[in-house]
């Protein structure tokens, strides 16, 4: 007898999961193109803060101990390469937004043992749009007991 209950419900459950599934689809012919968009493209030319602002969101959304870190904030250490006075604040822009945002647990000593380091580099390119110089900026964040990469951005700007 319970065999059969359970048998019952079972059917019941799967023809109502089916016919709502069913239901979800719209009417007519599937659209024409991709059903999922692509991603958006970085743009070549993107402008100081549009590169800041896409620094922060990757770091926040997709570098796991950043992004899972809950109320277990991180430690990070910086670990910025300074070339130019013209783009070094753009580093450090982004180093503020994270402290700004509580992500993070600022480290600027190895005496308060940090677990990660963001690296950052921004590189001038030989090519120039318009009157702005083009930079080529990569961001890193390591594990440093091990030195695993967890996260890499790359990106390139105009400023």
């Amino acid at each position: 007898m319970f065999i059969l209950k359970l048998f019952n419900y079972i059917v019941v459950l799967v023809s109502l999961l089916i016919a709502v599934g069913c239901r979800t689809l719209p009417e007519g012919e599937a659209p024409d193109g991709p059903l999922v968009p692509e991603p958006v493209k970085v743009d070549d030319a993107m402008n100081a803060e549009a590169a800041i602002n896409y620094m922060v969101v990757s770091l926040v959304m997709k570098c796991r101990p950043i992004a899972d870190a809950g109320t277990t904030k991180p430690k990070v250490q910086n670990n910025f390469i300074f070339s130019s006075k013209l783009v070094d604040s753009v580093q450090m822009d982004v180093w503020r937004k994270l402290i700004n945002m509580d992500m993070i647990v600022p480290v600027a000593r190895e005496a308060e043992h940090p677990e990660y380091r963001l690296k950052s580099e921004i590189t001038q390119k030989g090519k120039r749009v318009g009157n702005e110089k083009k930079y080529s900026w990569k961001m890193t964040l390591e594990r440093i007991s091990d030195r695993k990469s967890l996260w890499t951005e790359h990106l390139e700007f105009v400023k």
